[in-house]
């Protein structure tokens, strides 16, 4: 660990430990003002080694030596390393003795692999009719990147020449990211960059997913003292609670295909539900 990346790192911790105090005092104070469905009360686990990487057990759900899924291992390495396995954070995290708020298991959902779960037809058999409608009908076509044969809008076809022929219509992710880091899309490079892009997706744990269209709209913005209308591109992320409810929600604008904030492409906005009075 160099000096520049160690201070940064253990920010990352303390961040760690601040989330789990806040846990904590929500634990003590607040549990008793909200009942919380039985069906997402798992709000901690407990991580511990077994051959070689982090496993969980979680009887409530049946989940016995249940490994994390890849890059999880590695952040926990990092927080056992900086801190030891008898700091207090992680023997109250250990001991279930608070409730961590974004635990470690929603890194399961941080990796884009598992839109390629949704996605992927291998895995039809795990939803219901209903299910894969939604899926259809909201989840971009997505896989994980790799040499195999699979459908695409109803046609069999090998991924790896399929994606190389398709640049204008498909876009690299890693895993494993964000702030737009390695993001790669197809219509905005040329042949050989797309190619070099491909070869490093398939050395990688990457995906590649189907173009889609972000919706634009007029917006005034202040440049150089003037206003300007000048169309960009938006969406909108709600705040879904225990998949019931909708309250508040995530709206980000750009001028770049590349919406996302942290890469400089686009900036966060307030969002208003104007109705008839």
């Amino acid at each position: 660990m160099t000096a520049t990346t160690k201070p940064h790192r253990l920010i990352a911790l303390l961040a760690v430990g601040a989330i789990v105090i806040a846990g904590a005092v929500w634990w003590l104070y607040g549990r008793g003002n909200t009942a919380m469905p039985n069906r997402n009360s798992i709000l901690v686990i407990a991580p511990y080694e077994h051959a070689g990487t982090w496993v969980f057990d979680d009887d409530s759900v049946g989940l016995v030596k249940e490994p994390f899924v890849a890059g999880v291992p590695e952040m926990i390495d990092e927080l056992v390393k900086e801190c030891g396995l008898d700091h207090d954070v992680i023997r109250a995290v250990r001991d279930r003795a608070v409730c961590m708020v974004n635990p470690i298991r929603c890194k399961l959902l941080h990796k884009k692999t598992s839109l390629a779960v949704l996605s992927d037809e291998r895995n039809a058999g795990l939803f219901s009719d209903d299910d894969r409608a939604a899926i259809a009908a909201y989840i971009p076509w997505t896989r994980r990147m790799e040499e195999r044969r699979t459908v695409f809008r109803g046609a069999q076809v090998d991924l790896v020449p399929f994606a190389l022929r398709s640049r204008d219509g498909l876009v690299l992710k890693p895993s494993d990211d964000y702030g737009g880091a390695g993001i790669v899309l197809g219509w905005e490079v040329d042949d050989s960059a797309w190619e070099a892009a491909v070869r490093t997706a398939l050395a990688r744990p990457y995906i590649v997913q189907e173009r889609i269209v972000l919706p634009s709209e007029p917006y005034p913005s202040v440049v150089d003292g003037q206003v300007e209308i000048r169309n960009r591109m938006f969406d909108t992320a709600p705040f879904v609670a225990h998949g019931e409810s909708v309250d508040g929600c995530l709206t980000r604008l750009s001028t770049a295909a590349l919406l996302n904030v942290t890469a400089g492409g686009g900036s966060t906005v307030p969002t208003f539900v104007v109705e008839p009075r």
